[in-house]
């Protein structure tokens, strides 16, 4: 986790050096002294904003990444997964044929009793082992599940019973005393064989969710009460601080769009982050198309941006949105963009823990959910374009929703955005009543904790822009004729430099997907960037997935391609394209332009902080100098006489 600001830190603010002489979270201010005793006092809010925007730095703060943590059977399986490389590394370097590596690899699997994985795994295993070490051999059994009670049939009897007996009949019972009780009796059945069981008090909830209610008995519960307390026992997360748990979670819109040409659209995603401790809407991000990791990185994008009054602006708001702060957790869905190694690398260098919620259980992200809920009744069923499809006594409403669509996805956008920030956070919340014992909505909870606890300091936004890089992240062989990716060559003066003064085997590259005309090499000492310049002369500024299209619309052998043949093919391509756009288009063709539009402003902000952190070559230009007499310093040549 990112440390705290702590009083005698110092602090680089309009290149003055000061150091935090006090942190006053009941005033709201934070008192910064200079040289020769000046003080200079900051609002709290002001303060955080200014972080994140880069204007104020903390030169002693360093964000630590997060570990991940394993049990002792992933920690086993991960041992034999690094043995079974070196196994053939050294199969590899004897030069063996294929025949006599397999049958090593079997006898090494056969000696350790493990299955014998298939080589497409094994090469998998590598290719993670190459990129991120260790930790990339290590399992995820967790999320497998495991034997269930077929180790705790024992336990699960006594469990039953202890729960009839105590729990079904007296209402002065509650979990926690159960749960004791219930471990006493194992205590106590255990100790003639030696052994030490125990039940956790999440285990006994699920327990007692699965006992029939009709086992409650007078003076315990009315059954509605029971049901409902049980489905809260399941999981249930007691945050003591904001932004110590932060919820995300994606959820496609129900609505149609349209663009300024008129197009209509479907495919709508909304990401949400939502604070577990005031029930508070801390990021919302909407975009077309479907979830990605590139929409799970802005969503954390507009969380670590300054909300100031630029901000108010943008979208028209009334309310202060809540400043950028460091997060502790985040719990995430099972989705296969939060799975995904280069996305869950990226959060863990901004020092956040990540946690996933069970499959098709809501009530792991119950405040997220509830926000989804509250955006669907408060504005997506009321909005022009929306076509209610959850709701049963509308048949269908697309043909009138397609004709009433008039809001493009950015005004979807600031529409939700001021809902938050104008509705939603000012409305009582129950669970928050409760818990308060006095109506409370998310925006007083949320006022009233920072006004008693001072969250950790937010990373920059430059440093979240800069880690959207390490998406497009790859290890890659220098040759004598640069590097292959892709199925093209790059390589630049620079680089052919930089190889000329030490012996480089490998090197590190950035590429954007959307662009195969260049990568870029990451200098080996202090990190800066060298572009590489694709060798295939004249090819079309193009993605590297069209490129492949490229190549296999062409008639000819690939490797005869040159920059003429694949302008020649995507001038096709494109008549293609305009010949079947004269046809009305269908609302699955919008979908696609609309990702490909995605795709677009993704590559726009790749190039330009791929561009920010190139350094830019001198100009080589020719300039005549100051002493230059306007005569040429050399005689020319005696003209041949004429026959």
């Amino acid at each position: 986790m990112n440390p705290s600001l702590e009083a005698g830190q110092a602090v680089i603010w309009q290149g003055t050096c000061y150091v935090i002489k006090a942190i006053k979270p009941l005033l709201g201010d934070i008192v910064l002294e200079a040289k020769g005793g000046v003080e200079r006092s900051v609002d709290t809010r002001a303060f955080y904003n200014q972080v994140a925007s880069g204007e104020i730095a903390l030169p002693g703060r360093k964000v630590e990444a997060t570990k991940r943590s394993w049990s002792k059977t992933e920690q086993d399986e991960a041992d034999f997964r690094q043995k079974l490389i070196e196994l053939l590394v050294s199969l590899e370097a004897q030069s063996l044929d294929d025949q006599t590596c397999n049958g090593r690899v079997d006898a090494f699997c056969l000696l350790h009793q493990h299955k014998r994985p298939s080589n497409k795994t094994i090469q998998n295993y590598r290719r993670k082992f190459k990129c991120h070490g260790f930790e990339g051999l290590i399992p995820n059994f967790s999320h497998r599940g495991g034997s269930g009670w077929a180790k705790k049939s024992g336990a699960k009897e006594v469990a039953e019973r202890v729960l009839i007996q105590t729990f079904m009949k007296d209402d002065k019972v509650n979990l926690s005393s159960v749960t004791m009780m219930i471990n006493q009796e194992l205590r106590d059945l255990c100790q003639d064989s030696g052994t030490q069981e125990q039940i956790d008090r999440k285990t006994i909830s699920r327990l007692l969710q699965k006992l029939p209610s009709s086992l409650v008995k007078e003076g315990r519960l009315d059954p509605r009460t029971f049901n409902l307390w049980n489905r809260q026992a399941i999981r249930r997360y007691d945050v003591k601080q904001p932004f110590e748990r932060v919820e995300i979670d994606a959820k496609t819109l129900d609505v149609y769009c349209c663009d300024e040409f008129g197009n209509r659209y479907t495919e709508l995603t909304m990401y949400a982050m939502v604070c577990a401790h005031a029930s508070y809407p801390i990021a919302v991000y909407v975009s077309g198309g479907k979830p990605s990791e590139y929409t799970l990185l802005k969503v954390f994008e507009f969380f670590l941006s300054p909300k100031d009054q630029a901000f108010k602006d943008r979208f028209g708001i009334v309310t202060d949105w809540v400043q950028p702060c460091g997060i502790s957790t985040v719990v995430l869905d099972n989705a296969s963009e939060n799975f995904s190694d280069l996305s869950l690398g990226i959060v863990r260098r901004l020092g956040i823990q990540i946690e996933f919620a069970r499959i098709a259980r809501g009530d792991d992200k119950p405040h997220v959910e509830s926000f989804f809920k509250a955006s669907d009744d408060g504005v997506f069923t009321k909005m022009p374009g929306a076509k209610q499809s959850q709701d049963k006594r509308i048949k269908n409403r697309h043909a009138k929703a397609e004709a009433e669509a008039c809001y493009s996805i950015e005004e979807i956008y600031r529409h939700i955005v001021r809902f938050v920030a104008d509705v939603y956070i000012h409305r009582p919340n129950q669970k928050l009543g409760f818990r308060y014992g006095k109506p409370m909505t998310p925006k007083m909870a949320m006022d009233e904790a920072l006004s008693n606890f001072l969250p950790v300091p937010p990373p920059s936004l430059d440093q979240l822009k800069k880690l959207l890089l390490e998406v497009n992240r790859d290890t890659r062989q220098l040759q004598h004729y640069g590097v292959d990716f892709e199925g093209f060559q790059f390589h630049s003066q620079a680089m052919a430099a930089l190889a000329r003064e030490r012996a480089i085997s490998s090197i590190d590259i950035l590429f954007n997907p959307e662009d195969c005309t260049a990568i870029f090499a990451v200098h080996p000492d202090d990190g800066s960037l060298i572009r590489l310049h694709n060798k295939t002369v004249g090819i079309p500024e193009v993605s590297f997935a069209v490129a492949k299209m490229l190549k296999k619309a062409y008639s000819g052998g690939n490797a005869e391609m040159n920059g003429h043949d694949y302008q020649r093919v995507y001038a096709r391509m494109l008549a293609q394209f305009t010949a079947d756009s004269q046809r009305r288009p269908k609302i699955k063709a919008n979908n696609k332009a609309l990702r490909e539009r995605e795709k677009v402003a993704e590559k726009a902000e790749i190039a330009g902080q791929l561009e920010k952190y190139t350094p830019q070559p001198a100009d080589a230009s020719v300039s005549p100098k100051a002493d230059d007499s306007g005569e040429d310093d050399f005689e020319p040549a005696p003209r041949r006489p004429q026959p």
